[in-house]
């Protein structure tokens, strides 16, 4: 197969499964007729304009991934080193050392024993309680009084799972009414809503591990903006924890354990970071003196607002 004014390209490939190769070229659709190969190696060739942008290769192995053919087709003016055909990500030193593709049907999930389970709650509860006992009250409430005395607008912000937990208490503190209150996800915040930053404003940081590297991008431009840094990290402070370094003001939430079986699913550093954030809100509303009539102008609709807006005769 050729095309008019283009050049042959040679494509060393390995396990593709697929029955065609196909090349995007501004909407027009150039495919192989017959399938390329299914299993070992082989070679094939096929024409492609200069200027193609976007070529697929459909291979069954997910962890070879196809360089852009502006690699491999650079200008005539611009001199490079032939490039690598594939790069495999399980050589990536940013994506660590990825498993192998994992076939076959997966087993039997078998049965919940309430025994095992009644462990793991007994477990998890020997975890909070390690959270309460050896939690720094002068530094949690060093944290509260920040929040409260905020002259502007307070951001929450996070990474997987403690973005979560920073979405819900950002939402939380906003419900109040007495405080403007958002969730700024990370990469957008650095696509453009960092915008939305003020001098003066707030910028609540959770981070299990404290060196999440999408935080720590954030961290400088927030600053440049002139926002004020606060952090909530599980890990020691020090080397492993630039974010609390790098911040204003940062407490820490001590974890004894995850309750994952491997200790690395966040199953009790998310609840650990939920309990805090709520626990502090709950004394922003004590030290506002917020009264069920605010609360109310805020939760017109739901049980909450029947509950506080609506009267029974």
């Amino acid at each position: 197969m050729s095309c008019p004014g283009s050049q042959a390209l040679s494509v060393r490939h390995r396990q593709c499964t697929r029955d065609s190769v196909q090349a995007l070229d501004d909407g027009n659709h150039i495919s192989l007729k017959q399938p390329v190969g299914t299993t070992g190696s082989g070679d094939f060739s096929m024409g492609f304009d200069k200027t193609l942008t976007s070529f697929i290769l459909l291979c069954g192995d997910p962890r070879m991934i196809y360089t852009s053919p502006d690699a491999l087709f650079p200008p005539p003016h611009f001199h490079r080193p032939p490039p690598r055909l594939w790069h495999d990500t399980r050589r990536d030193p940013e994506m660590g050392s990825l498993p192998p593709q994992i076939l076959g049907v997966p087993g039997s999930a078998g049965k919940i024993d309430a025994g095992k389970l009644g462990h793991l709650f007994r477990a998890q509860r020997s975890n909070l309680e390690h959270f309460f006992d050896h939690l720094d009250l002068a530094r949690a409430a060093d944290f509260a009084q920040t929040l409260l005395d905020a002259p502007g607008a307070v951001f929450f912000s996070g990474v997987g799972k403690s973005g979560i937990v920073a979405h819900k208490l950002a939402q939380t503190l906003a419900s109040l009414g007495f405080a403007r209150s958002a969730f700024l996800p990370p990469v957008d915040a650095l696509h453009g809503d960092l915008g939305a930053v003020f001098p003066g404003d707030l910028l609540v940081l959770l981070s299990k591990s404290g060196a999440s590297q999408e935080l720590l991008a954030l961290v400088p431009c927030a600053r440049a903006k002139g926002a004020r840094l606060l952090s909530l990290t599980s890990a020691a402070e020090g080397a492993g924890n630039p974010l609390a370094t790098l911040c204003d003001v940062n407490v820490h939430l001590p974890l004894q354990r995850e309750l994952c079986p491997f200790g690395l699913a966040p199953v009790t550093s998310a609840a650990i970071q939920m309990m805090f954030g709520d626990t502090v809100i709950a004394a922003l509303m004590a030290a506002r003196r917020l009264t069920k009539e605010k609360y109310a102008a805020n939760h017109p609709a739901g049980k909450i607002g029947k509950s506080l807006i609506f009267k029974v005769r």
